[in-house]
C-alpha cells in the first residue's frame, strides 16, 4: 500500500531505498537466527541478551547514518530530485516528519528478528499485522481526512513509534522471563 504512495510523492528512489533496507534486514536475520537460536536452545540467555543489545545499538547507529542527513540536510537531499525551490521548500517539513522515527527503526527490525529467532514467530507476526493492517492502513486513510493532506506523512512515524514501544515491551517481558529461567 505504501509503494504507490511513495512512488507518487517521492519517486522510485524511495522504493529502492526500502528494498535495500529489507534485503539488509533479511541478511542480518539469517545471521542472528543461528546465534540466537543456538544460545536460546542452550539456555545461554545472557548471550542472547548481550547479542540483542549489541545489535540494537548497531542498528541504531546504522539508522543514524541515514537519519542525521535526513534531519539536517533534507533540503540538499530533496534537491537531488528537483531543482524547483518551491517543491524543495514544501517537501522539507514532510520529509523530516516522515523520517523522524527512522533512527528507531532498527529497534523494530531487531525485535521482529528476536522473536523469529527464538522460535516465537507468533509475536513477530502479531507485530507486523498490527503495524500494517490494524494501525497503518487506518492511519494513512484517516489522518489526512482529519488533519489535512500533509497528515499522510504522520502515519508512518506515529505507527512505527507505537509498534517500537509495543515490540520493546513484549521483548523485555520475554527477556525478564529468560532471566528467571537461566541456568
Amino acid at each position: 500500500m505504501l509503494d504507490p504512495i511513495l512512488i507518487k510523492l517521492m519517486g522510485e528512489y524511495a522504493i529502492e531505498g526500502a528494498a535495500i533496507a529489507t534485503v539488509l534486514s533479511q541478511i542480518v536475520q539469517v545471521l542472528l537466527t543461528f546465534h540466537y537460536f543456538s544460545n536460546f536452545g542452550a539456555k545461554q540467555y545472557g548471550r542472547v541478551k548481550d547479542t540483542m543489545k549489541i545489535f540494537i545499538y548497531g542498528a541504531t547507529i546504522l539508522a543514524a547514518v541515514s537519519w542525521i542527513p535526513s534531519m539536517f540536510c533534507s533540503d540538499t537531499l530533496l534537491s537531488l530530485f528537483s531543482v524547483r525551490h518551491e517543491i524543495i521548500e514544501a517537501g522539507v517539513k514532510n520529509f523530516k516528519m516522515f523520517y523522524s522515527t527512522f533512527i528507531l527503526y532498527g529497534i523494530m527490525i531487531m525485535t521482529l528478528t528476536f522473536f523469529q529467532s527464538i522460535g516465537d514467530g507468533k509475536k513477530a507476526g502479531i507485530i507486523v499485522l498490527l503495524r500494517q493492517l490494524v494501525l497503518f492502513v487506518p492511519a494513512i486513510l484517516l489522518l489526512p481526512k482529519l488533519f489535512g493532506v500533509s497528515a499522510v506523512w504522520w502515519a508512518e512515524p506515529i505507527v512505527d513509534f507505537t509498534m517500537i514501544i509495543a515490540g520493546l515491551f513484549l521483548m523485555l517481558n520475554v527477556m525478564r522471563k529468560m532471566g528467571k529461567d537461566a541456568v
